[in-house]
């Protein structure tokens, strides 16, 4: 078998694993209490990463576009494009949230789970202190775990919610399998050496595990909201395109 099949299928593994336990969270969702309690509780959770998921590609784009192996190129102009197209999907969330009479300001001030900032926060360790690359692991498994659009109509019919909820489940379930075929050609086709396919890999596993637990966590705790903009201390903030362009 072509080794870097072989790579990719163990990646498509993972992404398999994610996608049952979504499947099965949809399932909790369908048989809790209060159904839409449960949407929201998840829809706040994937917003969460939504956010952190753009800057994290243009910070890999940025330090591929940087670098000087064969790889970089090729990756620095997948991740732009790609980047671009998950822009705003974010936004979207909120208003599927305010669709159903959730003040976006709760969920843009919701405290991310530690399970989320695990999930999000390992990739910027990757792309900084070893190689951008790691993200496409990433990539791979959460693009690979979209929503079904049976799924999502079973979901509206239990909560009871309005279309307008569940625009951007509905187009991540049209469009990530699409994003996932151009993913694998591209890892298919990067020359890679085997410590990038280890580090991909191990981007998988990590991201496998902790959107596991991010499910889990919503079995039992709901997400918190911390204190507005307006009310919390300045903070200085990073500019890591330009941290890369100083060196």
């Amino acid at each position: 078998m072509d080794p870097v099949r072989g790579f990719t299928l163990q990646i498509r593994g993972r992404a398999a694993i994610i996608a049952a336990l979504l499947g099965q969270a949809t399932e909790v969702m369908l048989r809790a209490p209060r159904p839409a309690e449960a949407w929201r509780d998840h829809m706040i959770m994937l917003y969460q990463v939504m956010r952190a998921s753009v800057p994290m590609m243009e910070e890999a784009a940025c330090r591929a576009e940087a670098g000087v192996e064969a790889i970089d190129p090729p990756l620095a102009r997948y991740l732009r494009c790609h980047a671009a197209e998950e822009r705003g999907h974010d936004a979207w969330a909120l208003e599927d949230l305010a669709a159903a009479g959730v003040d976006p300001t709760e969920a843009r001030m919701s405290l991310a789970m530690p399970a989320v900032a695990a999930l999000v926060g390992a990739q910027h360790y990757w792309v900084r202190h070893a190689h951008p690359v790691a993200v496409l692991g990433y990539m791979a498994v959460l693009e690979g775990a979209a929503p079904t659009l049976p799924g999502i109509a079973r979901l509206q019919a239990a909560t009871g919610l309005p279309d307008a909820c569940f625009r951007t489940l509905r187009a991540h379930a049209t469009v990530d399998p699409g994003h996932v075929d151009a993913l694998y050609a591209l890892m298919d086709t990067l020359p890679l050496h085997a410590w990038h396919e280890r580090l991909i890999l191990a981007s998988a596993w990590h991201t496998a595990a902790r959107m596991a637990d991010c499910v889990g966590v919503l079995r039992t705790e709901r997400p918190m909201t911390v204190p507005s903009d307006a009310s919390r201390p300045a903070v200085d903030r990073c500019d890591a395109s330009a941290e890369v362009k100083k060196r």
